[in-house]
């Protein structure tokens, strides 16, 4: 009768009302969780990169569109077809949602419940995008030391350090293992500069070492082989890895515990010294 259909009418606009809510809620947490969008991109991998999932079999997925297509197939050395413009323009589209306001928010307050769901969205695109680029090959600098000027044989035997152990384990630290991933690296390849799990430390450790110098103008000089360094302020973790790229293109550094191609000196200005705060140095085997 007319009193179920008032009370049918009524339920459906609480209903609504409690969607809408809902809606206006997330939003304002985190906008990117109220927008469906899907940025497929073409990847293709080696048969290793997946040998742990399909026992080195082919894999192939494809999504409808063929400008959607996300392709992961076995091919020696596969690498993205994307340039690294393309993907340093992925990272810092990832990192737009950040302002400066916002960092300075968390800065004064790093106990902001808005602010941190907000980061904490944002590091799930860059999480996305690591997944996706980490086993694109680092950009090598040539064949031999002597084709990049300014590249010491040191460095050299460092930047393929990097290289030999990006995606392997180096730490048992997980996430807090950056530091103890440089340690170990150089470490396994005679380049020892002492135990330690700290940024902190390893900074003072480059610094006063007679083996290694202050790269003037850090990222934007730098070469295959040096080490980058954001070192830990109060509770603000920092990061550090090694640069294996000309001006800092391509950075390998630990991920949950394991080395990834996963920063651009872009994305690591963007993300250690314009979200973080932090100061970032280089330092290069002399």
């Amino acid at each position: 009768g007319k009193e179920d259909g008032k009370g049918k009418i009524q339920n459906a606009l609480w209903g609504l009302m409690l969607a809408l809510t809902t809606w206006v809620i997330i939003n304002t947490i985190n906008p990117a969780l109220t927008k469906c969008e899907i940025n497929a991109v073409e990847v293709q991998l080696s048969a290793l990169s997946v040998s742990g999932v399909l026992g080195g079999d082919v894999m192939s997925l494809g999504l409808l569109g063929a400008n959607n297509a996300l392709v992961a197939a076995g091919s020696a050395g596969g690498n993205s077809t994307k340039s690294q413009s393309q993907i340093d323009a992925e990272y810092a589209n990832a990192y737009a949602g950040w302002t400066d306001a916002d960092a300075e928010l968390l800065k004064n307050d790093p106990n902001n419940a808005g602010a941190l769901a907000k980061w904490e969205g944002i590091q799930m695109q860059i999480d996305s995008l690591d997944n996706i680029y980490a086993n694109v090959a680092p950009t090598a600098p040539g064949g031999s030391a002597s084709t990049v000027p300014g590249v010491t044989d040191n460095g050299w035997a460092i930047y393929n350090a990097a290289l030999a152990n990006t995606n392997t384990c180096q730490t048992n630290l997980k996430n807090l293992g950056c530091a103890n991933s440089v340690y170990n690296t150089l470490d396994q390849f005679g380049y020892s500069i002492g135990p330690g799990d700290s940024t902190i430390e390893l900074n003072k450790t480059l610094s006063k070492s007679s083996d290694w110098v202050k790269v003037d103008g850090g990222l934007s000089n730098s070469l295959p082989g040096d080490i980058v360094v954001s070192p830990t302020v109060g509770s603000m973790h920092g990061h550090t890895g090694f640069v294996t790229g000309i001006e800092g293109a391509t950075i390998v550094s630990n991920s949950g515990g394991t080395m990834k191609q996963n920063y651009t000196a872009t994305s690591w200005t963007k993300d250690l010294e314009g979200s973080r705060n932090l100061t970032t140095v280089v330092y290069r085997r002399k």
